[in-house]
């Protein structure tokens, strides 16, 4: 099964993820969702940079000696990812991705989302 590792993004946590993340376990996927520094509970995110919300997700995969993860970034997570992921080259599985589209939200298609994680996950996801 996958491997994921959630980024959420701007304003809100990992906690964010927590209907998609549930799917995504219930169907046998290890997944883990982060929280920026700056966006914890008494958190204070001033002076808090995109560098340091990199260095905290690099240092999420590295700490659980993750191996053939995806990492999946949400709207401004996908920064996150993306600078994170040269980093994490020879622990990904699947190129990163943002989800979900224009428009959408991860509330509002949980199910939806979950089945095209795993699918791109998995290796049988349609391309296009």
């Amino acid at each position: 099964m996958a491997d994921l590792v959630l980024q959420h993004g701007a304003w809100h946590g990992g906690w964010s993820w927590q209907p998609v993340a549930q799917r995504l376990r219930a169907a046998g996927h290890r997944v883990s969702t982060v929280t920026s520094p700056g966006l914890g509970i008494d958190d204070d995110p001033r002076g808090v940079t995109l560098a340091d919300c990199v260095d905290a997700l690099v240092a999420h995969v590295e700490s659980t000696d993750r191996r053939d993860v995806t990492l999946v970034g949400h709207s401004w997570g996908g920064y996150v990812v993306a600078g994170a992921a040269p980093r994490l080259a020879d622990r990904l599985g699947v190129t990163p991705v943002t989800v979900p589209g224009s428009h959408e939200s991860m509330f509002t298609r949980p199910a939806e989302l979950a089945d095209a994680l795993a699918a791109v996950s998995t290796g049988t996801a349609a391309s296009g």
